[in-house]
């Protein structure tokens, strides 16, 4: 299988993954809205269960959302007095995906309180 190959398969899981994530109105609060008996053992355990996968769903649609736009901006990431990391005068907000270049490869990261971008090397699609 070729990456083109791949990709498209991907993106073709993404629009389920997406309507699974809009159909148990998957929030960012990591809630759930589906129903079970909390009553029983199994559906709680079922429910924590996908929870938890619901979890790592939501991040695998946050990444492949982000891989099928075009590269927007590339250039060194900056941080301004008040805390905010730029890039090319584009703020980046706190969950938004940035690619890093690390030892000659991009790697995805997201924007958060303990990712240290300033000085790094980054892109973003848009």
């Amino acid at each position: 299988m070729s990456i083109e190959e791949l990709k498209e398969k991907l993106f073709i899981l993404n629009g389920v993954i997406r309507l699974i994530l809009d159909e148990i109105e998957y929030d960012e609060q990591n809630h759930l809205s589906i129903d079970f008996d909390s009553e029983n053992q199994e559906d709680c355990m079922l429910y924590d269960t996908f929870s938890d996968l619901i979890h790592h769903l939501d991040y695998t649609n946050l990444y492949l959302d982000y891989l099928k736009k075009p590269i927007l901006k590339e250039g060194k990431i900056t941080k301004s007095k008040s805390g905010e990391y730029k890039l090319k005068g584009i703020i980046l907000e706190q969950g938004q995906c940035v690619e890093i270049l690390k030892d000659n490869k991009w790697r995805v990261s997201i924007v958060g309180n303990l990712c240290k971008l300033r000085g790094e090397y980054g892109r973003i699609r848009g």
